[in-house]
């Protein structure tokens, strides 16, 4: 059973511009701005002043530390005004990802494009998983090029209702003032098997998704079970972790942050970084390196590609 789980990085080759620090550089954002920053130490002003400090401006990470802060100073006096704020980010997210769905310049030419055609000819993956709000089939809908994929959406896709997926994971908070911003506690989280196919697969690819601990929910046990000998299996299962900034070492350190094993991991599974800057000015073979990738996934033969 091979596996395809979509992360941020993939949307991003395609073209769209959905990291949160484009969020927080928009009229949707300027607007939440206008609205909800009167108030002193609330988590409006708290991602407010996060954003204008990191150029990699993560919403989720920032809503966890600002709720550590709170409970450490035991102060939830704001909790309610959060709550409200919360909602409307939601909100002004999904309208904002709807406007950017809209552009009609997204790359064709790229790894993500391949892959999606991959699995348009061929339904190389039986599942795909994705935490990213993108509409595949209205994209594609938009842009012929494009190939559709029906993929498990583990945040719900976007609207302007505020359905996605937003904020913590479970063990981020231990106040009942901020359980509103755990995902599980959110009206629409729905349960998915994911954890129980990536246990059971013989390939993994990861594609442009940060194995961190707000996530860690799916990830933990998975590479729990990758450090352990399985003597039920006739061939090692094959991780493949795609990120095409050349951050291999980062992709190794989250993977720490869930599981300390992991040299075990490495040991017992087949683990691949194609973490080639294959965008990169000084990589100018970009078109013959995006089909040896292709190759690469087709043959079962991983490496790296350009350093």
């Amino acid at each position: 059973m091979n596996i395809l789980i979509l992360g941020n990085g993939f949307d991003l080759d395609l073209g769209l511009k959905t990291r949160y620090s484009d969020f927080a550089m928009s009229s949707q954002w300027e607007d939440l701005y206008r609205r909800f920053s009167q108030e002193e130490d609330c988590l409006a002003k708290y991602l407010y002043e996060l954003a204008n400090k990191e150029y990699w401006f993560d919403i989720e990470q920032g809503i966890a530390d600002y709720v550590k802060i709170k409970e450490q100073h035991k102060n939830f006096s704001h909790a309610n005004e959060d709550r409200i704020f919360f909602l409307e980010l939601k909100k002004s997210l999904g309208s904002y990802l709807l406007h950017e769905m809209g552009r009609g310049d997204l790359n064709i030419d790229s790894l993500a494009s391949k892959i999606l055609d991959l699995q348009y000819c061929n339904e190389y993956f039986d599942h795909i998983y994705t935490f990213n709000y993108t509409d595949y089939d209205a994209l594609c809908a938009l842009n012929e090029d494009l190939k559709p994929i029906k993929p498990v959406y583990i945040h719900n896709s976007y609207d302007i209702d505020g359905s996605i997926i937003l904020g913590i994971g479970d063990n981020d908070s231990t106040s009942d003032e901020y359980d509103f911003l755990k995902k599980t506690n959110q009206p629409t989280y729905k349960p998915t098997d994911i954890l129980r196919n990536l246990i059971n697969a013989d390939e993994v690819v990861i594609f442009g998704h940060s194995i961190n601990k707000i996530d860690s929910m799916y990830y933990e046990k998975f590479f729990e079970v990758c450090s352990e000998e399985d003597w039920k299996r006739d061939k090692k299962r094959h991780i493949i972790l795609i990120d095409l900034h050349g951050k291999e070492q980062k992709i190794k350190k989250d993977i720490r942050s869930v599981n300390n094993n992991f040299l075990q991991c490495i040991h017992f599974c087949d683990i691949s970084f194609l973490a080639a800057n294959i965008y990169h000015p000084d990589c100018n073979k970009k078109e013959q390196e995006i089909e040896e990738l292709i190759k690469m996934l087709k043959s079962k033969k991983y490496g790296f590609i350009c350093d």
